[in-house]
């Protein structure tokens, strides 16, 4: 599924809590913690269109933005309907998130950038991280290639680069 599709679409998650979230925040001082116990997280996502008012729900209160969601999925099955309705009010929040650009070709320089400093993408499903340490991995391949003197440094960025620009936005396309 696309975060950029028109319809909003249901992400769900079960937190389950290996320490106690009481004991978890013993061990940092100062430390708070809301959640008292597993839960189920939700989020309704989508491109800007497929919410009333679209971005201008980020000047909305908590419980107004719990009611939108409740509008939203007011037709679905009343399963998924009874998540968004048992949902606390002080916990929903709205998050605006974008993904980025590809930059324009350029020569390749001593310097480079790696996961979201140079393709950020929709934190879903893990794809920043992912995306992160598989650049690592070429970026490392490339440099133990110079490292070894087989290409020179801007030779292996460019590599680089071209390798990851490739799968990196196509990814983020798909997030």
């Amino acid at each position: 599924l696309s975060l950029h599709a028109a319809l909003p679409i249901l992400a769900l998650g079960a937190v389950r809590f290996t320490t106690p979230p009481a004991r978890a925040a013993q061990a940092v001082p100062g430390a708070r913690l809301s959640a008292e116990h597993d839960f189920v997280m939700w989020s309704l996502s989508g491109q800007a269109k497929a919410f009333p008012g679209g971005d201008e729900l980020a000047a909305r209160t908590a419980p107004e933005l719990l009611a939108v969601a409740r509008d939203m999925t007011g037709s679905w099955h009343r399963q998924l309907r009874g998540l968004v309705e048992a949902a606390e009010p002080a916990e929903t929040c709205y998050v605006r998130v974008a993904i980025g650009q590809r930059p324009p070709p350029r020569e390749p320089a001593q310097v480079t950038l790696v996961g979201d400093a140079v393709h950020a993408v929709s934190p879903a499903r893990g794809s920043g991280a992912n995306l992160a340490l598989a650049d690592a991995g070429i970026l490392s391949r490339e440099l133990a290639r110079c490292a070894a003197g087989e290409v020179p440094l801007r030779t292996a960025i460019g590599a680089y680069e071209t390798e990851m620009t490739a799968y990196a936005f196509a990814a983020a396309a798909r997030s």
